[in-house]
């Protein structure tokens, strides 16, 4: 008969938390995808605020903004013109050559007024799409991905676990049902063994259990009982075979006279000395 192992608990294997490596790895991932144009929006601000005047001379004045400039020119430098001949002509010097010099220098300060407000356009426009990019913060895009994923996370690797461990413990008390059943089953066995007590308990001559004796089986004391037993309540059992054996030689006998059975035995004859087999 096996020997009957206690059972040990088998714990679940603890629970595997994703890495900061791969919390960030997926929020990249997740902000490339969701936000693309903001993704990268700070880098290419600073790229390009490391030109210097290279990246703000891209910033060209519109078609539009040019064709305003030039009709803003075309009103206001006839006025300006006929304002400064006005002049000249009351001081007697229209004909002379401060007026042309005085007509050139308005005409220069004119565009030059118009060519600052446009540049001014420019680098509005400039300054704005540089502070737009360099104040989107990646980490902004990426920091709630990481911080729900981690929550999730957790909280789902918790539930694995304890259901795993719920798994174990069921399996854990069920063995060790199954193994007091099997130990109580042994006890009784034991208990109404007719030779030399318990399963484990009875040691024959040859100093070997009960159980190694008859095979180590339990199907051979089972068949085994029902031969010895019997026989001492009238018949039929292996006591009364071995008496009705015309081989067998009494050793004992019982005396009915006395107030206890004295033990009788019949060995057959292949166990007698010199019998033959």
């Amino acid at each position: 008969m096996g020997k009957n192992k206690t059972p040990q608990y088998n714990a679940p294997a603890p629970p595997k938390l994703p890495t900061a490596e791969e919390l960030y790895g997926a929020g990249n991932n997740f902000a490339k995808t969701n936000f693309s144009n903001a993704y990268g929006a700070r880098e290419g601000g600073l790229a390009d605020l490391a030109k210097g005047n290279e990246y703000y001379q891209s910033f060209q004045p519109t078609s539009f903004e040019q064709a305003l400039s030039n009709k803003y020119f075309q009103n206001v430098w006839p006025d300006t013109q006929e304002s400064i001949k006005h002049g000249m002509s009351l001081s007697g010097l229209d004909s002379s050559l401060l007026l042309a010099a005085s007509l050139g220098k308005a005409r220069g300060g004119l565009e030059t007024q118009i060519g600052q407000y446009l540049s001014d356009l420019g680098n509005e426009r400039a300054r704005y799409s540089l502070q737009s990019r360099i104040g989107m913060d990646p980490m902004d895009m990426i920091t709630p991905y990481v911080g729900t994923g981690m929550q999730q996370g957790n909280a789902q690797a918790q539930l694995d676990y304890d259901y795993q461990q719920q798994l174990a413990q069921i399996a854990y008390q069920q063995a060790i049902d199954k193994y007091n059943q099997k130990q109580q089953l042994y006890k009784t066995i034991g208990m109404i063994s007719p030779i030399g007590g318990a399963i484990y308990g009875g040691i024959d001559g040859g100093g070997q259990g009960f159980s190694s004796s008859l095979g180590g089986t339990m199907d051979t004391l089972s068949m085994a009982m029902p031969f010895m037993t019997s026989g001492f309540g009238g018949g039929g059992g292996l006591a009364e075979m071995i008496r009705n054996s015309n081989t067998s030689t009494p050793v004992n006998d019982f005396s009915m006279n006395s107030s206890m059975y004295s033990p009788r035995t019949y060995l057959p004859g292949f166990l007698r000395k010199g019998g033959a087999v």
